[in-house]
Order: C-alpha cells, then sequence, then structure tokens
C-alpha cells in the first residue's frame, strides 16, 4: 500500500521517521497530518528533505530529480518549520548535512563542462582528464570573478539535506 493508506487508521506510534519522503508527496499537509494521527500522546517525528541551499549554481543544472514528477515541492527551513506548526507538531531541531567537498567538486565540475559547452560551444567530456581539469581550473577565474560572493556562498551553505525532529504537539491537531 501507499504511505497514506497505510498510515490511515493506525496509531499508537511513538516514532515516525520519513526521510526524503515529503517532497514526494501531492499533498505534505495531509501526509503530516496522517503522521500526526498516527502517534501516540508523546510520538516524535524524524524528517528530511533535501536543502534548498545545497550546492546548484543555476537552475538548469539541477538534477532531474529534483524536478517534478520525482520532487514536486521544495522546502526551505522556515518554511519547514511552520509547515510542521501548523500540522500539529512541534519542531525541536533542525540539522543541515555538513557539506561534502566530493559532491561540490563533481557539481562544479559539471557547472564548469555546462559553460564551456554554453559560452564556447566546447564539449570538455570527450578530452582526456589531465587536460579537462587544467581547463576546469582556468574556467574557475570568470566564474567567481562575475559572482564572488554568491558563487563561493554556495559551497558551504547547508548541505544536501535538512533534518528535523518534531513532537506531536499537545492537544494532537493544529
Amino acid at each position: 500500500s501507499d504511505l497514506e493508506e497505510f498510515l490511515r487508521g493506525r496509531g499508537g506510534f511513538s516514532v515516525i521517521a520519513a526521510f526524503h519522503v515529503l517532497e514526494h508527496a501531492p499533498d505534505p499537509p495531509g501526509l503530516l497530518g496522517l503522521a500526526r494521527d498516527a502517534l501516540n500522546e508523546n510520538g516524535r517525528l524524524f524528517l528530511s528533505v533535501p536543502n534548498p541551499e545545497r550546492v546548484m549554481f543555476a537552475e538548469e543544472l539541477r538534477e532531474d530529480w529534483d524536478k517534478p514528477p520525482h520532487h514536486l515541492v521544495r522546502f526551505s527551513e522556515r518554511g519547514l518549520r511552520l509547515l510542521l506548526e501548523r500540522c500539529g507538531f512541534e519542531p525541536e531541531k533542525t540539522r543541515r548535512v555538513p557539506w561534502r567537498l566530493g559532491y561540490s567538486a563533481g557539481r562544479l565540475a559539471g557547472y564548469l563542462d555546462y559553460r564551456a559547452w554554453t559560452w564556447l560551444g566546447l564539449k570538455p567530456a570527450s578530452w582526456s582528464r589531465p587536460f579537462r581539469n587544467l581547463f576546469r581550473l582556468v574556467m574557475l577565474v570568470p566564474v567567481f570573478l562575475g559572482a564572488p560572493v554568491r558563487t563561493a556562498g554556495a559551497f558551504f551553505r547547508g548541505g544536501q539535506s535538512l533534518y528535523v525532529s518534531a513532537r506531536k504537539a499537545k492537544g494532537g491537531a493544529a
């Protein structure tokens, strides 16, 4: 069964964990309401969603999985906390997955290759690895000069995911 069908009419859970689920739900408030109703009075919800501030340099570079029909909605930290409060939860702690060099370096390499293709009509993917990496280093100069604060800041903002723990609010429903 799907998650909504599974939760509907069930109760007494101490904990519900939903990691990278909410962004796929067509009705996030409805899903959170079912989760709230399925928790016992001291129940806790642990969830994660993709961090909208993760390293992404341009909208056209967002991964296919981060667009519909895969991800239907994006949540900021503030927006997620407000949604949880409106759905009968008391958010307790929010944390971001630490920044990871490997992922960010890969995203930067992809961005530079994309810009080489769109700006210069070049196809770095067909070049030898040493030459491609040297070219990427040269390409970093206009990227950082063009938007130094935005570009550098993107590397250290948050991480790949937002994690939130929340308690079922006293009185149950919002």
